[in-house]
């Protein structure tokens, strides 16, 4: 099995886990969301890092308990039981129940502190219009965590799979969790839209009062702009992974839900566009378009050796 056969594989077995608890996808970004910035802020660099958002990835996925911890050594058991802290922190946060507590335990004196985090909690709100408008059923139709989780597990697969891949990984990962960030203020604008122009303008206004509430906000806010911006390796790389997931995922739809369409069309708009026609990720595209729906059984599981 190739390694964009084994990237597929995985990918798809997210897939199948997030359709039947749509859940998982706003659990992993809230906590993810909350161990990043809780490390930068207070200078806790094992929680802003990659073993860190890789460790709150697997814990949502059903065949990944605390055993999978293992692969990272006995020193990271600390980090674990940190893990463990910030997803009730992060509920805390999203539920708002006994903040002062809360606060005072973590030392935190500004409330508005919260709204930063408030802002990754409303993602799984916000529902992706490109199922909206072709029809897709309820019920199958992805918010932005759900999109960001399913762009995280295509990251971990390649940085697992594909030791070619040379790019800072803990940034690409800190990318893919802000990018929607900008959507909280106007919603998933769509080519066509009439507020299309000026989406980048209505996004940065929203990316700015968002990490506005705390110290180490320019760093998120310049993250931001290099993911849009698409100038460095890793910026480029996000980009496509971007854009490659809502492919991937039309061949689960089309299959789930017996159409025809979708993946065809959303294939031939990133092929028309050329967005990878170089790159990282373009054998990736290459191999869904040459196997397209002959791919192979989404149950499959990839285990990491």
């Amino acid at each position: 099995m190739g390694v964009e056969e084994k990237i597929c594989h995985f990918y798809y077995d997210v897939v199948n886990q997030l359709q039947k608890d749509f859940k998982l996808g706003s659990l992993f970004l809230e906590q993810a969301s909350t161990s990043m910035i809780f490390g930068r802020e207070f200078g806790d660099s094992s929680l802003s890092s990659k073993e860190a958002y890789e460790m709150i990835f697997l814990s949502h996925l059903s065949y990944s308990k605390v055993d999978n911890y293992n692969r990272y050594g006995i020193e990271k058991l600390l980090l674990a039981k940190k893990i463990s802290m910030i997803g009730r922190l992060a509920y805390e946060l999203e539920k708002e129940d006994d903040l002062s507590i809360t606060l005072s335990l973590l030392g935190l004196k500004n409330k508005d502190y919260i709204e930063t985090y408030k802002a990754f909690s409303e993602l799984k709100n916000i529902i992706r219009t490109g199922w909206i408008s072709r029809k897709v059923e309820e019920s199958y139709r992805e918010n932005d965590s759900i999109h960001s989780m399913q762009m995280f597990a295509l990251a971990y697969a390649y940085f697992n799979l594909d030791k070619s891949i040379s790019l800072d990984q803990k940034k690409v990962y800190e990318m893919i969790l802000i990018h929607e960030i900008g959507e909280i203020i106007a919603g998933d604008i769509r080519e066509g839209d009439k507020r299309h122009k000026t989406k980048y303008e209505i996004e940065k206004k929203a990316v700015e009062q968002t990490f506005s509430y705390i110290k180490t906000g320019d760093y998120f806010i310049s993250l931001w702009e290099e993911f849009e911006n698409k100038e460095t390796e890793e910026a480029f790389f996000t980009y496509q992974l971007d854009k490659i997931d809502p492919i991937l995922k039309a061949i689960f739809l089309d299959l789930e839900l017996n159409r025809k369409d979708l993946f065809s069309d959303f294939l031939s708009y990133e092929k028309e566009r050329g967005t990878f026609e170089r790159g990282k990720v373009k054998k990736l595209f290459q191999y869904i378009e040459k196997k397209g729906y002959q791919k192979e059984s989404r149950e499959v599981r990839y285990e990491n050796n």
